[in-house]
């Protein structure tokens, strides 16, 4: 059975990438992103889960190109966890915020446990991690004898964007918390606990409107002085390779 590759169709193919949509997956890790907005000056915090599906026939292509020997043996993506980033704002500091997502993940496995001792090995069972990028670290590197073996049933949605080729493609985010109508979450061990994937209401579409197919390109002029204020604090990343 072949891999499937970006544009192919027919055949029998291996899907090795997860996408928008409801799924069962595991979390092969976390990762963490820190920085500051050029604009706003803001900092910020990022989380990124590395979910895989469970084992597809075909599968087991590499994680990372610097360790070809970790493989995935079902599909796979990077999902962030939420389409904005963590920021101090009145509700609480950005750490915070990225530590209770990272926490609820967990608890969502089923793995309080896991959970107490991280708290445990820390300072007599009281939370000292000082940051979200020290509970990462310490999550990872224990991650064999907590949270991966455990498959949680996701929504999955996606912000829209055009890559350089003029293609629609989505940074994949993990869905927020429906608080409207029944109130279903965003993963969740329970497969009816989770939202139904919706397009109309968990992909967010690019702000620059549907894409236009143009056959001649006439010149234009560009002031590229205030270039950084044009383009604001967020540029979308294309995620189509993220799977090696």
């Amino acid at each position: 059975m072949k891999l499937k590759r970006s544009g192919e169709v027919g055949g029998n193919f291996v899907e090795k990438s997860l996408g928008l949509g409801n799924c069962k997956a595991k979390i092969d890790r976390f990762e963490i992103e820190s920085g500051t907005y050029p604009t706003s000056q803001k900092e910020y915090i990022k989380i990124n889960l590395y979910l895989e599906s469970e084992p597809v026939e075909g599968g087991g292509w590499p994680k990372t190109r610097e360790n070809p020997d970790d493989k995935y043996q079902g599909a796979s993506a990077k999902v962030a966890a939420s389409n904005f980033a963590f920021m101090d704002s009145q509700y609480g500091s950005k750490e915070d915020g990225a530590n209770t997502f990272i926490q609820n993940v967990i608890l969502a496995c089923e793995k309080g446990d896991f959970w107490d001792k991280l708290v445990t090995k820390i300072e007599n069972g009281e939370l000292k991690v000082t940051t979200p990028e020290e509970l990462v670290n310490l999550i990872n590197k224990t991650k064999a004898h907590s949270y991966q073996d455990v498959y949680l049933n996701w929504c999955i949605a996606g912000s829209e964007y055009v890559n350089a080729k003029g293609e629609v493609k989505h940074s994949l985010h993990v869905a927020k918390y429906n608080s409207k109508g029944p109130r279903k979450k965003a993963y969740s061990l329970n497969e009816e606990d989770v939202q139904v994937f919706n397009e109309a209401t968990h992909i967010i579409k690019d702000s620059r409107g549907p894409v236009k197919t143009v056959s001649t390109f006439a010149p234009v002029d560009i002031d590229i002085s205030n270039l950084d204020s044009q383009l604001g604090d967020f540029a979308p990343t294309d995620l189509d390779d993220l799977a090696f």
